[in-house]
Formats: structure tokens, C-alpha cells, sequence
């Protein structure tokens, strides 16, 4: 159910060239920062989108519980860093619950920890059933600005190696 956007990221000899001049904690803290901030522009994207369909009167917002996440399980096993974007507290079924839960209609009351309140229901709205078409968010989120995110990259991920050989510098 995971898609994957793999891209070739054009004009990144420098930084390229730069990492390899530091250690190799210094390239990973560095290439981390920078895809955090192209993840966050994905996240950005989708919360704009979520938006045009929360409805204000509800206590729940999907857009308030979007987030971009570090898959420590995904570098410990590879080595290679990866960020996910996604939706908080989008396992939970209604279904799931107790009656007396559902009937108190806590499940719907922010919890800590979800700032846009239990909704499990972005599923829905992004895949579809059988009886509601699709409205994706988090998908052409990714899909239709992947050049601003490379750039985001790109930019961030020069500025943070440059910052870190003058560190360098200054210590030896």
C-alpha cells in the first residue's frame, strides 16, 4: 500500500563533494536535517489540502495530524535515512472500541498525543471504499512538487555542510 517516489537529484556534486571531506556522523547528521526539510514540505502540501475538507465544526482535523516522521527502524536496519509522512492515530477503527466508549463519543475528543483529535477515517478519504471515491491528499502531495523538494534538499543540505567544515576548520 506504500508508494515510493525515487528521483535523480541533479546539481548535488557539490554537496556531493562536500560530504565526502567530513566524518561520517557529520554527513549523516547533515543529509538527516536536509531530508527533514524536504519531508516537511511534503507535509506542508498536505495540510494545505486537508484543509479544504476539514470541516471546522467537527473537533477532529486530519491537517492538524499530519506529520513527517524518522524511520529509525528503516536506518538501523540499511543505514540509509528515511522520513515518513503520514497521518497520527489512522489505526484505530471506531469498530474497535467499546460500546460504552462509542456511545461517550470519546474516541472523537483529542487524546494527547494527536493534536487534530482520533481520525481514522483519512483512510477513507484517501484510498476510498467501494461506495466513496477516492480525494487523496498525501499522495500528489509527494507526486506533484517533487523539484521544490529536492531543492529544499539541495539548498538545505549545502548550507548545513558548509556550516559544518568551517566547524571543522575552526577546531583543527
Amino acid at each position: 500500500m506504500s508508494d515510493q517516489i525515487t528521483a535523480d537529484i541533479e546539481g548535488i556534486a557539490t554537496i556531493s563533494k562536500r560530504l565526502r571531506a567530513l566524518g561520517e556522523d557529520y554527513r549523516k547528521k547533515g543529509m538527516r536535517f536536509a531530508t527533514r526539510k524536504g519531508a516537511q514540505v511534503i507535509r506542508g502540501a498536505a495540510k494545505q489540502k486537508a484543509d479544504t475538507f476539514d470541516d471546522a465544526k467537527t473537533p477532529t482535523s486530519i491537517s492538524k495530524n499530519i506529520v513527517e516522521r524518522f524511520s529509525n527502524s528503516y536506518y538501523k536496519r540499511t543505514g540509509n535515512i528515511k522520513f515518513r509522512v503520514g497521518v497520527l492515530g489512522g489505526a484505530k477503527k471506531p469498530s474497535a472500541l467499546t460500546a460504552k466508549a462509542k456511545a461517550s463519543h470519546k474516541y472523537l475528543k483529542p487524546k494527547k498525543g494527536a493534536p487534530g483529535g482520533i481520525t481514522y477515517y483519512w483512510r477513507y478519504k484517501e484510498f476510498g471504499t467501494r461506495f466513496v471515491q477516492p480525494d487523496p491528499f498525501l499522495r500528489p502531495a509527494a507526486e506533484n512538487n517533487p523539484a521544490e523538494v529536492f531543492a529544499t534538499i539541495a539548498k538545505h543540505g549545502a548550507a548545513w555542510t558548509g556550516r559544518a567544515i568551517k566547524r571543522l576548520n575552526k577546531i583543527k
